[in-house]
């Protein structure tokens, strides 16, 4: 699968009802998403909340979510976070964010 980019330029992130936003969680639920890759939470949403709810869709279908920080070759790798009450991920993942 090719990644898809799901922009809301312009739009607020302490809002989840974004076009982009709508998009993608509804392409999560289809199974054409498995990974979302972010560079900070608070581009997916900066309400606690509302990043339960997104979570707890993610986990129904089995998606991940993957935080990447600017590059900085001296600091951490992409983090993978899951809720500590996921399922096993898989070999080669992380339960928790790990840095």
């Amino acid at each position: 699968m090719l990644p898809a980019v799901y922009d809301d330029g312009g739009y607020s992130g302490g809002n989840i009802e974004r076009p982009g936003l709508t998009r993608l969680l509804e392409d999560v639920d289809a199974g054409l998403v498995d990974t979302i890759v972010v560079y900070k939470i608070d581009r997916l949403t900066r309400s606690l909340a509302d990043f339960a709810r997104i979570v707890d869709r993610l986990d129904k279908a089995q998606a991940w979510l993957s935080l990447r920080r600017r590059q900085d070759p001296s600091g951490p790798g992409p983090r993978d976070c899951r809720p500590p009450s996921s399922p096993s991920p898989g070999p080669g993942r992380s339960r928790q964010c790990a840095g």
